[in-house]
């Protein structure tokens, strides 16, 4: 991510679920400063194949919070017939020593729930986001109306914390399945979650394979399930349901008004990317025979032929990763014999039996602010 010329931050690995161009990174790491650190940003994001740019998506809002704000809110519609439902919350910048609480406000900032209990409470040090599944209950049912909004409030240590979205949540009296699961062979089930799925009971459920169908389940009854605090469809799918077991097939779910709640279908393949498609990643970069058994203080040298610019050497170009999992590791830079010599540090000691990549980018510049002819790249593996 750019702004204003600057990288601001910057991942060292995609993962791509389509040929289409969908990425995801579990890794985006801060380099210099966002312009604005609580709140929105126009940035760029640019896509690097080896050196070299290949796609740039300009004036990209991202939200940067160093404070503790919401990160999402689910589900934003409960059933007007639930007095108790589940609601999951993710957090930036809260740790699991911090006390938490959720509620639900009427327009007259009333609290109009109770936490009956966290069902799950996950806190991820590495992108410092805690998330956190809750059992709520209204207080009164006269709260439950149709068409009724009220505002989710969140307080950390009695605190009231900051709410980009301005998370409402929204009564519905439709009746609808929203998420839907199954396991894998050989255990495998239907397990549809919705809202008001209780009061539209029994159900039916009909599976079809090859275009014909090959078992319909009757007086199948939704439940409230304590643990999760949501409202399901749990059934177990028998082989003897297919006349190909294993291979993609549709379930649909029809109410006890014989109104089909949703379409479904399982094991439907996916953009596959052969291994011939892949490209090399450090390609236009100067690469340097792997080595072995480096030991885990190891501090790496980088001769320049002529003096570089101290501040172009940060940790948006000059770098060391996890080659499995494209995390930074943190360094320390020193420059010796006139600007000549680099000195790489770990802050902490590599990792015994884990394969690295020290990167020199091009933005590295000399004094008179000419780049490098080509970026450099070294694997080397930890004894």
């Amino acid at each position: 991510m750019i702004q204003h010329g600057q990288v601001v931050a910057r991942a060292n690995q995609l993962d791509s679920y389509s040929v289409i161009g969908e990425y995801q990174t579990k890794h985006l790491e801060k380099g210099n400063s966002f312009q604005n650190v609580n709140g929105e940003n126009i940035v760029d994001i640019v896509l690097y194949l080896g050196s070299k740019e290949v796609a740039r998506v300009r004036d990209f809002s991202v939200y940067v919070y160093d404070e503790p704000a919401i990160s999402f809110v689910n589900p934003y519609q409960i059933g007007v017939q639930s007095e108790k439902f589940g609601l999951s919350l993710e957090m930036l910048n809260v740790d699991e020593s911090q006390a938490v609480d959720i509620y639900l406000r009427d327009e007259e900032n009333n609290r109009i729930t109770n936490i009956d209990k966290i069902v799950t409470d996950y806190y991820d040090e590495n992108e410092s986001t805690r998330r956190l599944d809750f059992g709520l209950s209204f207080i009164d049912p006269l709260y439950l109306q149709e068409f009724t909004t009220y505002d989710v409030v969140v307080e950390v240590n009695g605190h009231v914390i900051q709410n980009p979205e301005n998370e409402e949540v929204y009564l519905a009296e439709d009746s609808y399945i929203g998420t839907t699961y199954h396991a894998q062979i050989s255990d495998l089930r239907y397990r549809g979650l919705g809202i008001n799925l209780l009061h539209n009971n029994p159900y039916r459920i009909v599976v079809e394979q090859g275009g014909k169908v090959t078992k319909e389940l009757n007086d199948i009854q939704a439940f409230f399930n304590e643990e999760t605090y949501k409202e399901e469809i749990n059934v177990k799918l028998m082989p003897e349901y297919f006349t190909d077991y294993g291979g993609a097939y549709t379930i649909k779910v029809y109410n006890a008004l014989n109104k089909e709640m949703k379409n479904f279908e399982f094991l439907v393949e996916k953009d596959v990317v052969h291994e011939n498609d892949v490209t090399n990643p450090f390609e236009g970069f100067k690469t340097f025979e792997k080595r072995e058994n480096i030991k885990p203080t190891k501090t790496w040298s980088v001769t320049f032929n002529q003096a570089v610019d101290e501040n172009t050497i940060n940790n948006s170009n000059t770098y060391i990763v996890e080659k499995e999992s494209g995390k930074s590791v943190k360094v320390e830079y020193a420059l010796q014999e006139e600007g000549t010599l680099l000195e790489i540090t770990p802050e902490k000691n590599f990792t015994s039996g884990v394969t690295y990549t020290l990167i020199v980018d091009q933005r590295v510049t000399s004094g008179a602010g000419k780049q490098l002819n080509e970026p450099a790249a070294i694997e080397f593996t930890v004894k």
